[in-house]
């Protein structure tokens, strides 16, 4: 479904938009993590949520919901959190919205309705984990261990197991080692 895609545009808009606000020596030290988190040196500084319907018209609509650690992050999380101004970051969130507003009209434009995924795949690539990263997956049933080797043309995660197999991943959380 294109609607899922649009994970991947917001994800691209928050990095951009970040890198934006952030020093220049800082700029190394973001990168996605599959399907929707946004990293500062290896911990979550923002997330990004999809909820999608389709009514009986044949008409569908998608909310994307955006959050981003500016002054504030959890404690005790599954997965360790951080916030901007930690990394010096400061701003305002208006200013950051805005920023990620801008940032988001262009990607989304390059997105053309699924249209152009092959751009935004490869847009999320560069700004997402070093492929051959050693990861954990974690899913309903089964933990996986094995190396990240990217996202397919449909957004899955491809995951390299230590047998030379490779699983594609739909849904699950991804930790790196």
């Amino acid at each position: 479904m294109t609607a899922t895609q649009l994970g991947f545009v917001a994800g691209i808009a928050l990095h951009d938009a970040i890198l934006g606000l952030a020093a220049e020596g800082e700029a190394k030290t973001f990168a996605l993590k599959w399907p929707n988190d946004l990293l500062c040196d290896t911990k979550k500084a923002g997330g990004i949520l999809l909820e999608s319907k389709s009514q009986d018209c044949g008409e569908s609509a998608v909310v994307i919901g955006i959050g981003l650690n500016l002054i504030a992050h959890p404690q005790g999380t599954d997965y360790p959190a951080t916030d901007l101004a930690l990394h010096g970051i400061n701003t305002t969130p208006a200013y950051a919205l805005e920023r990620l507003a801008k940032s988001f009209g262009r990607w989304y434009g390059v997105w053309n309705n699924g249209e152009g995924f092959d751009v935004i795949r490869t847009a999320w690539m560069e700004r997402s984990l070093p492929v051959n990263a050693p990861v954990s997956v974690k899913l309903m049933e089964e933990q996986l261990h094995g190396t990240y080797q990217g996202i397919d043309g449909h957004g899955a995660l491809i995951l390299s197991l230590g047998d030379g197999s490779e699983r594609r991943i739909t849904t699950g959380d991804i930790f790196p080692l």
